[in-house]
């Protein structure tokens, strides 16, 4: 039974973990979609390495832009 106990603590642990990063995610769509545009192409194009914007922040900027017309 201790195996399968384990495996379920994984599994819940992973799906936490899915959740937590579905919720950032939609709080970062939410906040990035009252962006002007070039703010959003902004945060595309940010290489810095401290401080800079994450691959999430990145990958959702792109997104919005495309769907709001532009070609990335």
């Amino acid at each position: 039974m201790g195996f399968f106990d384990t495996l379920g603590s994984v599994a819940k642990g992973t799906v936490e973990g899915m959740v937590e990063k579905a919720n950032e995610m939609k709080d970062i769509k939410q906040k990035f979609d009252k962006y002007s545009d070039d703010k959003l192409a902004e945060i595309c194009e940010d290489d810095s390495y401290f401080g800079g914007s994450s691959h999430t922040e990145k990958n959702i900027a792109r997104k919005i832009l495309q769907d709001r017309g532009y070609p990335i």
